[in-house]
């Protein structure tokens, strides 16, 4: 009987293993810091605090892998994290949820096993324990602004993998999702064009688009424009090169609507695709206060007024001659 007890036991786990994977589609969200992910709900969802380990760090882990003293063995963790502090754990070892750095043999890789949708640099690393036993998937993901911390993602399963552990987790790595990145092929969800359309206007050669995130399907560069220190961030980018650009806050004499002042608050000699204004500025209630101007590839001139839809509260570029007929 006994014989038989333990083939059995180890397909149960197997098979609960395998339901755990069952469409992970509809696995719960976890909104991280500046990003999400999916997990398995009999996962235990804890974070680490930066006093205990140095660094933020966000912890999706399989009880059944603790070792007989309780410490984790099997886990996903999400780490914000400096450039400097990776780029010493690819020499010194990785941290673990407990706090260690873990010393691990780095392996080489043809193409990495699993990808994160992400319009910024992903670099993907493989190490395995000195005893052969565990083994170690690093991904990190350059943060879209300069200043901010990168995401280090690290995947940790056992080498002797019957039980699937290292597909649950890739699973989760696929799922995770930032807010600036979107699906190039979809195009723009919440931009509009500098005509006023929902559609790039390819005839006048502009094409604007106003978001709250920003996407490139190649590597971008981001230029800050503070008008208000305090205010929140939007992005401005094209999908065509225009040249002299120039945004300008005004000042409006409220009984005639003329302008009674032009000051330029950045200006940029050309624009591509893979450049985007990040802007920091408040929309006045009444007449709007940023001016946008540039030049298009045919050499035609065109100005417009960035503010705020009355209907919707969502950005919009206005044409001159609409605002001002």
């Amino acid at each position: 009987m006994k014989r038989y007890l333990l083939p059995l036991l180890a397909l149960l786990m197997v098979v609960l293993c395998v339901s755990a994977m069952a469409d992970p589609e509809e696995w719960p969200v976890y909104e991280g810091d500046g990003y999400t992910i999916q997990y398995p709900e009999d996962m235990d969802l804890y974070g680490v605090p930066e006093e205990e380990t140095g660094w933020n760090m966000e912890v999706f882990e399989d009880p059944s892998g603790r070792d007989e003293n309780g410490k984790p063995g099997i886990y996903l963790c999400v780490i914000r994290a400096g450039v400097a502090d990776w780029m010493q754990w690819e020499e010194t070892g990785f941290p673990t949820v407990w706090g260690d750095i873990e010393a691990m043999e780095r392996m080489e890789v043809d193409e990495p096993t699993v990808e994160v949708a992400t319009s910024t640099r992903m670099d993907y690393q493989l190490y395995r324990s000195k005893d052969s036993r565990w083994l170690k998937k690093v991904i990190i993901i350059e943060a879209p602004e300069f200043d901010d911390p990168d995401y280090v993602i690290i995947s940790r399963f056992p080498a002797y993998d019957d039980m699937h552990y290292e597909d649950i987790q890739d699973w989760m790595i696929e799922s995770v999702a930032f807010p600036w990145y979107r699906d190039p092929d979809a195009g723009p969800t919440n931009g509009v064009t500098g005509g006023g359309n929902e559609d790039p206007d390819w005839e006048d050669g502009f094409s604007f688009y106003l978001d709250t995130d920003f996407f490139s399907e190649v590597a971008y560069q981001t230029y800050p424009v503070t008008v208000d220190q305090d205010a929140p961030a939007f992005y401005l980018y094209t999908d065509t090169e225009v040249t002299d650009l120039t945004l300008e806050r005004l000042t409006w004499d409220d009984s005639t609507f003329a302008v009674t002042s032009v000051t330029p608050v950045y200006q940029l000699d050309m624009m591509v695709p893979e450049d985007a204004l990040c802007i920091r500025a408040w929309f006045p209630e009444m007449l709007p206060d940023l001016r946008l101007r540039a030049v298009s590839y045919a050499g035609d001139e065109g100005c417009w007024y960035i503010t705020e839809s009355g209907e919707d509260g969502s950005l919009i570029l206005v044409p001159e001659e609409e605002l001002l007929p």
